[in-house]
């Protein structure tokens, strides 16, 4: 077939006393393609026999005269075909790739932004308010309320309420009696509080107190004033610097009074800090032993977490009323591995997490501080 499409090129090429350069120019392609389908090498698509066709005044009838040379070029033209339909699916699923880890790398970028605290009041002023808005934590610490009027001077009498105005609208964030303590720590994704804040809306504070029985309240406006931003795009979390035994000591942080008191613990015996809030569960710090510890008694059973900082180690243990085990395990937080011995420990990960969420609290605060 080849050879008889080749002759009549050709043959219809010299009637119409063209050169193959010539041919070539019309067809847009090579003179050394043409050359290859006179000379029988390769053979022309069917879009292209129609095209020599109709510039050769060449009858179609004359090169497809059987049933077998139409079925050749349609089985050429469907390989082609499909030759051009796979590539275009492998860049449609390397595109799709790409996309997906550009995502992935934009929802996880390590953006943060610190915002100091201030009142726009004649009244009262703050000390140390801090907000860190981030991909991982959202953190607000009111800091210290501190009033410019010296007739008022015990600031546990505030009742205080902190809230968004949106589009005239407001949204309660904190609603409670001052304790100096006043602290949100909101993990990302929750969208309780703070991942809903537009700057653009105002952030406002109200301070209640009574004075000869009559309740007065004052409403501050909370400036956000920036003090520190990362714009890095890639996130790497619990990146380590150094070698290992640094990354360890980095871990292995001290906690100070300070942060124990900024997270409302209080002086419960020597050397030992604890924080209640008259609730079943006890977080207790021994500053000799560097161990934080939980504790929670509901109904029968009673639950108790321990974790040293320099070992890396929770211990855990909960036991019902008759002293009997129902799990005990070790848990090592540097090379996450789990020593279950006794009873069932699948839950083991919701009572690490008490541990470290604590954990983490008491490190924020300890480097605010």
């Amino acid at each position: 077939m080849g050879k008889n499409i080749g002759q009549l090129i050709i043959e219809a090429r010299k009637k119409k006393k063209m050169s193959q350069e010539e041919l070539a120019g019309k067809l847009h392609v090579t003179r050394q393609t043409l050359s290859s389908w006179e000379t029988g090498r390769s053979e022309p698509t069917a879009n292209m026999l129609i095209s020599i066709c109709k510039i050769l005044d060449i009858d179609i009838s004359n090169i497809i005269k059987d049933e077998d040379s139409l079925i050749k070029l349609v089985d050429i033209e469907k390989k082609k075909t499909s030759r051009i339909y796979l590539i275009f699916i492998f860049l449609l699923i390397v595109v799709v790739i790409l996309l997906f880890c550009f995502l992935i790398i934009i929802i996880n970028s390590n953006k943060f932004t610190v915002y100091e605290l201030q009142l726009d009041s004649d009244n009262y002023y703050l000390d140390d308010g801090i907000l860190i808005l981030s991909k991982e934590n959202n953190y607000f610490n009111l800091g210290k309320l501190c009033s410019k009027n010296e007739s008022i001077d015990d600031s546990k009498d505030y009742y205080i309420k902190i809230y968004i105005n949106i589009d005239g609208e407001e949204k309660i964030v904190l609603e409670e009696f001052y304790d100096d303590n006043v602290v949100i720590n909101e993990k990302y994704g929750y969208n309780e509080y703070f991942n809903f804040l537009d700057l653009n809306n105002d952030l406002y504070l109200d301070i209640s107190y009574i004075i000869d029985d009559e309740i007065i309240t004052v409403t501050s406006k909370i400036l956000l004033k920036e003090i520190m931003k990362s714009d890095a795009l890639i996130y790497l979390k619990n990146k380590a610097i150094g070698n290992d035994e640094k990354t360890k000591e980095d871990d292995n942080i001290e906690i100070s009074i300070s942060a124990l008191k900024n997270c409302g613990y209080e002086l419960d015996y020597e050397w030992t800090y604890t924080k209640n809030d008259n609730k079943p569960e006890v977080f207790s710090y021994d500053l000799i032993n560097k161990t934080l510890i939980y504790s929670n008694k509901i109904d029968s059973e009673t639950t108790i977490l321990k974790y040293n900082l320099e070992n890396y180690r929770i211990s855990a243990l909960k036991y019902d009323k008759n002293n009997e085990f129902i799990f005990s395990f070790d848990y090592f937080t540097d090379t996450q591995e789990l020593i279950c011995l006794s009873g069932s420990c699948n839950d083991y990960i919701e009572y690490v997490e008490i541990i470290t969420s604590e954990l983490e609290n008491l490190k924020m605060q300890q480097i605010l501080t």
